[in-house]
């Protein structure tokens, strides 16, 4: 009898002791999921950079098993995307970053909506522009990788990463050897079959990525004033076509090289150039497209303009062979309209 009495009274004092605990007192929380350990290097397709030349290069991101980042456009509204900023010394260009094609999954760390994501590897690629009369031994490229990771679960907060990339400066003439062949095209031994097919397909994305850095680098000519270099980049039968607008001396279509000459001319006698921003790149084939915007002051009118462009580039054997502009030829229109009316 004395033993139960006891145990029940045990039972009540615990029973007391228990409900007498602060309600904050809770089991240790668990501890955060650690973020991946995504790799970030950067390549060089040679083993020195010629003066003169363009040399293409790339980020490489190594992302774990189980985790993506962000694509470059991750459709979704909250989600940071992988950016990636370069900064070259003085005279250096560096074209457009070309990110890499994403796929799309739907996750729960954001509520099983589309999202735009990279995984396993992957490669952004851009070329680097070494001009002629550069005078140092060596480029070093100061490169900076913004990205937000994730698994299914959760997104973690966006992380920065920096690195140098640095690479060689030798003569136009001076050799050099291709390099980082698994990052940029490389050679195994396989049936003939598959080997050509994959041959003719490495050669496309090369050659599309020499146009790119073509293209390029007209645009740099024509950024620097070197019209001479950029009328030397096209073709003896080059087209080059604009809208039709009426009363616009730039407007319409010329062919040669003399046509051309005489558009860049009119233009430099019309127009005053504010702002000029080729921001994207697509290339398929012989064909490279720019999406860009730029801003204008027409002089006879003292008006400004703005809009965004597209261009099509067709590029054969290393020249430009034809040229398409597209663009607001209404804002065109009435930034001329004084000029056209006195």
């Amino acid at each position: 009898m004395k033993t139960r009495l006891i145990s029940r009274t045990l039972i009540v004092a615990l029973l007391g002791f228990l409900i007498s605990l602060p309600a904050t007192f809770q089991a240790a929380p668990e501890p955060p999921e650690p973020q991946p350990n995504i790799g970030v290097n950067g390549y060089y397709a040679n083993d020195k950079a010629q003066r003169g030349r363009t040399v293409q290069a790339a980020i490489v991101m190594d992302v774990p098993g189980g985790y993506h980042v962000n694509a470059n456009r991750p459709l979704g509204k909250y989600a940071i995307p992988t950016a990636l900023k370069i900064d070259a010394p003085r005279g250096v260009t560096v074209g457009p970053v070309i990110y890499p094609r994403a796929i799309v999954r739907k996750l729960k760390a954001v509520n099983n909506e589309p999202l735009a994501v990279y995984e396993g590897r992957a490669i952004l690629r851009f070329n680097v522009t070494v001009p002629a009369n550069y005078n140092g031994g060596e480029v070093v490229l100061k490169a900076r990788l913004r990205y937000q990771s994730c698994n299914d679960e959760v997104c973690f907060p966006p992380k920065n990463q920096d690195l140098d990339m640095r690479i060689g400066v030798v003569g136009p003439n001076d050799r050099v050897q291709r390099a980082n062949g698994w990052v940029f095209g490389c050679r195994r031994k396989r049936s003939a079959g598959i080997q050509a097919r994959l041959l003719k397909e490495r050669n496309a994305i090369m050659n599309e990525q020499e146009n790119t850095a073509t293209i390029q680098q007209a645009y740099n000519n024509f950024k620097t004033g070197n019209i001479a270099g950029l009328l030397d980049q096209m073709s003896d039968n080059i087209t080059w076509q604009l809208p039709e607008i009426e009363g616009v001396a730039l407007a319409g279509k010329r062919t040669g090289r003399d046509g051309v000459k005489d558009f860049f001319a009119t233009l430099a006698r019309d127009q005053d150039v504010i702002e000029f921003e080729p921001r994207e790149f697509v290339a398929q084939g012989d064909k490279v497209i720019s999406l860009g915007h730029y801003r204008w002051r027409v002089k006879d009118t003292g008006r400004e303009y703005a809009s965004d462009f597209v261009h099509i580039f067709t590029v054969r054997d290393g020249k430009i062979a034809a040229f398409r502009e597209h663009f607001d030829t209404a804002v065109v229109a009435a930034a001329y309209q004084k000029a056209m009316s006195a």
